[in-house]
């Protein structure tokens, strides 16, 4: 799942749904982690004061095609 970042009616970025786990970074070191972490939080401010939508991935990649198709 990602969550799509609209400015207007136009998806401008999208981020990761999910913040990360430790079973998903197995054999990474607590820096590399803490590191991935702190970048999923960064990222989730960027949605602060904007629309957005949560949606799989396919349905990112349809809506995004449509969108090309109008540009």
């Amino acid at each position: 799942m990602v969550i799509a970042i609209y400015d207007g009616e136009f998806i401008t970025d999208y981020i990761d749904c999910d913040i990360p786990t430790r079973e998903e970074m197995d054999g990474s070191t607590d820096d590399e982690f803490n590191k991935v972490v702190a970048e999923y939080k960064q990222d989730m401010k960027k949605i602060e004061g904007k629309e957005y939508e949560a949606m799989n991935l396919k349905e990112l990649l349809v809506k995004l095609k449509k969108q090309d198709s109008i540009l």
